[in-house]
Protein backbone atom coordinates (compact mmCIF):
# COMPACT_ATOMS: atom_id res chain seq x y z
CA UNK A 1 0.00 0.00 0.00
CA UNK A 2 1.54 3.03 -1.21
CA UNK A 3 1.34 6.74 0.97
CA UNK A 4 0.82 10.10 -0.66
CA UNK A 5 2.44 11.74 2.23
CA UNK A 6 4.75 14.32 1.64
CA UNK A 7 7.72 14.89 3.67
CA UNK A 8 9.89 17.96 4.35
CA UNK A 9 13.44 18.38 3.35
CA UNK A 10 14.37 16.81 6.89
CA UNK A 11 12.73 13.41 6.05
CA UNK A 12 9.53 14.48 8.05
CA UNK A 13 6.20 14.23 7.62
CA UNK A 14 4.44 16.94 6.81
CA UNK A 15 1.08 17.75 8.35
CA UNK A 16 -1.33 19.22 6.11
CA UNK A 17 -2.42 22.96 5.91
CA UNK A 18 -5.24 23.90 8.17
CA UNK A 19 -7.85 25.55 6.69
CA UNK A 20 -9.35 28.91 7.96
CA UNK A 21 -12.42 30.08 6.89
CA UNK A 22 -14.57 33.23 8.04
CA UNK A 23 -18.15 31.99 7.88
CA UNK A 24 -21.19 33.95 7.95
CA UNK A 25 -22.51 34.52 11.38
CA UNK A 26 -19.04 33.30 13.09
CA UNK A 27 -18.88 33.78 16.45
CA UNK A 28 -16.31 35.77 18.15
CA UNK A 29 -14.64 33.36 19.18
CA UNK A 30 -14.63 32.06 15.39
CA UNK A 31 -13.35 35.38 14.07
CA UNK A 32 -10.70 35.70 16.91
CA UNK A 33 -8.97 32.10 15.54
CA UNK A 34 -9.29 33.77 12.04
CA UNK A 35 -7.51 37.21 12.62
CA UNK A 36 -4.87 35.08 14.47
CA UNK A 37 -4.40 32.61 11.41
CA UNK A 38 -3.62 35.92 9.59
CA UNK A 39 -1.49 37.27 11.93
CA UNK A 40 0.27 33.90 11.51
CA UNK A 41 0.03 33.19 7.84
CA UNK A 42 0.82 37.01 7.00
CA UNK A 43 3.12 38.34 9.47
CA UNK A 44 4.93 35.03 10.73
CA UNK A 45 3.56 35.75 13.95
CA UNK A 46 2.76 33.09 16.84
CA UNK A 47 1.02 34.29 20.06
CA UNK A 48 1.02 38.06 21.31
CA UNK A 49 0.20 40.67 18.61
CA UNK A 50 2.36 44.03 18.79
CA UNK A 51 0.94 46.88 19.93
CA UNK A 52 1.29 48.42 16.70
CA UNK A 53 -0.71 45.88 14.84
CA UNK A 54 -3.60 46.33 17.22
CA UNK A 55 -4.19 49.87 16.13
CA UNK A 56 -4.68 49.30 12.81
CA UNK A 57 -7.98 48.07 14.69
CA UNK A 58 -8.20 44.96 11.88
CA UNK A 59 -10.32 42.48 14.81
CA UNK A 60 -13.15 44.58 14.69
CA UNK A 61 -13.06 45.64 11.02
CA UNK A 62 -12.84 41.69 10.76
CA UNK A 63 -15.72 41.35 13.49
CA UNK A 64 -17.57 44.26 11.81
CA UNK A 65 -18.11 42.75 8.56
CA UNK A 66 -14.98 42.82 6.40
CA UNK A 67 -13.68 40.22 4.64
CA UNK A 68 -10.48 37.86 5.46
CA UNK A 69 -9.26 39.65 2.11
CA UNK A 70 -9.81 43.36 2.73
CA UNK A 71 -8.17 42.89 6.32
CA UNK A 72 -5.34 41.01 4.54
CA UNK A 73 -4.96 43.65 2.00
CA UNK A 74 -5.38 46.71 4.88
CA UNK A 75 -2.01 44.29 6.92
CA UNK A 76 -0.08 44.07 4.11
CA UNK A 77 -0.33 47.73 3.27
CA UNK A 78 0.57 48.56 6.86
CA UNK A 79 3.68 50.53 7.29
CA UNK A 80 4.51 48.03 10.32
CA UNK A 81 4.25 45.22 7.08
CA UNK A 82 6.32 47.37 4.96
CA UNK A 83 9.26 48.02 8.24
CA UNK A 84 9.28 44.61 8.28
CA UNK A 85 9.37 42.67 5.31
CA UNK A 86 9.65 44.99 2.23
CA UNK A 87 12.31 48.29 3.47
CA UNK A 88 15.01 45.58 4.73
CA UNK A 89 15.45 43.38 1.52
CA UNK A 90 16.00 43.08 -1.49
CA UNK A 91 13.12 43.57 -4.33
CA UNK A 92 13.57 39.69 -4.96
CA UNK A 93 13.18 38.72 -1.73
CA UNK A 94 10.30 41.13 -0.86
CA UNK A 95 8.55 39.48 -3.92
CA UNK A 96 9.18 35.90 -2.90
CA UNK A 97 7.52 37.11 0.73
CA UNK A 98 4.59 38.20 -0.69
CA UNK A 99 3.95 35.04 -2.71
CA UNK A 100 4.29 33.44 0.54
CA UNK A 101 2.47 35.18 2.74
CA UNK A 102 -0.57 36.01 0.18
CA UNK A 103 -0.55 32.60 -2.18
CA UNK A 104 0.67 30.17 0.06
CA UNK A 105 3.95 29.19 -2.32
CA UNK A 106 6.97 30.47 -4.10
CA UNK A 107 7.23 32.71 -7.09
CA UNK A 108 7.99 30.88 -10.54
CA UNK A 109 11.08 32.75 -12.12
CA UNK A 110 9.12 34.14 -14.65
CA UNK A 111 6.90 35.48 -11.66
CA UNK A 112 10.30 36.77 -9.71
CA UNK A 113 11.28 38.32 -13.17
CA UNK A 114 7.35 39.93 -13.62
CA UNK A 115 7.23 41.71 -10.03
CA UNK A 116 10.95 42.44 -9.30
CA UNK A 117 11.22 45.85 -10.46
CA UNK A 118 8.53 46.55 -7.41
CA UNK A 119 7.67 49.73 -9.98
CA UNK A 120 5.17 52.17 -7.56
CA UNK A 121 6.14 50.29 -4.10
CA UNK A 122 4.17 47.44 -2.46
CA UNK A 123 0.87 48.35 -3.45
CA UNK A 124 0.74 47.20 -6.92
CA UNK A 125 1.97 43.83 -6.54
CA UNK A 126 -0.22 43.77 -3.42
CA UNK A 127 -3.68 44.52 -5.78
CA UNK A 128 -2.05 42.01 -8.46
CA UNK A 129 -1.80 38.94 -5.81
CA UNK A 130 -4.96 39.89 -4.24
CA UNK A 131 -6.87 40.72 -7.06
CA UNK A 132 -5.74 37.73 -9.09
CA UNK A 133 -7.26 34.81 -10.37
CA UNK A 134 -5.43 32.34 -8.58
CA UNK A 135 -5.71 34.00 -5.14
CA UNK A 136 -9.74 34.24 -5.49
CA UNK A 137 -9.65 30.46 -6.93
CA UNK A 138 -8.02 29.24 -3.57
CA UNK A 139 -8.86 32.08 -0.72
CA UNK A 140 -11.67 33.76 -2.52
CA UNK A 141 -12.96 36.70 0.05
CA UNK A 142 -12.90 34.90 3.64
CA UNK A 143 -10.50 31.98 3.33
CA UNK A 144 -7.06 32.82 5.41
CA UNK A 145 -4.63 32.06 2.34
CA UNK A 146 -2.38 28.75 3.61
CA UNK A 147 0.93 27.44 2.49
CA UNK A 148 0.25 24.94 -0.51
CA UNK A 149 3.34 23.74 -2.23
CA UNK A 150 3.15 23.31 -5.90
Amino acid sequence: RSSSSSFDQYGSQRKPARIYRLQPFASQVEKTEVMQAIYSQVMDIQGEIPAELQQLGLESRLANGASVRECIRALVSSDFYSQRYYQPYPNAKVVELLFRHLLGRKPSMAELSQFEPLEGGLQPVVDSLLNGAEYVRYFGDNVVPYRREL
